[in-house]
């Protein structure tokens, strides 16, 4: 019996490494737009996490202690500051939320005590902060990080005044 021998083709070649080269450039393409797609995600997380998160954890603040007669604004020290007052059974304590030295800042004090507006906890990296209210209790904040990303926020003082 003859022995069948096999003629080597160029397409027996050719299919298999075209096939890897496009199996190639189709995944370094999907890489490449992945990447992309993670870097815009990253960039817009990072603007949006330091001015809207810390207008949401003034906003927070606000709304754990909307009692009466318990938010008001005030200046610590020539800078402008939200102020929560908490009643204890022995005595009285302020919450302040302001920004200083380029943070926003919590100070948490018995009331009557001297202040000093570097004493107050680091939250956040913030450039700017401000807080405006109106007449019938509305508080429209506006905080700007170091990016220069400005938000603002509005808060309606829901507790009833004496």
């Amino acid at each position: 019996m003859k022995l069948l021998s096999q003629k080597r083709h160029a397409i027996d070649f050719l299919f298999p490494v075209t096939v890897f080269f496009v199996f190639t450039i189709s995944a370094l393409t999907v890489i490449l737009l992945a990447a992309r797609i993670y870097q815009s995600t990253a960039d817009d997380s990072q603007r949006n996490y330091t001015s809207g998160t810390a207008l949401s954890y003034i906003t927070e603040k606000l709304h754990q202690n909307d009692l009466e007669d318990s938010i008001f604004l005030d200046e610590l020290d020539g800078t402008q500051a939200v102020v929560l007052r908490q009643e204890t059974e022995d005595a009285f304590y302020l919450t302040y939320l302001y920004v200083w030295d380029g943070q926003l800042r919590e100070l948490y004090v018995k009331e009557g005590t001297p202040l000093s507006p570097s004493a107050g906890k680091s939250i956040l990296p913030i450039k700017e902060f401000s807080a405006e209210e109106t007449e019938n209790r509305v508080i429209t904040f506006h905080c700007t990080d170091t990016s220069g990303e400005t938000a603002s926020a509005v808060y309606t003082i829901r507790s009833v005044s004496r």
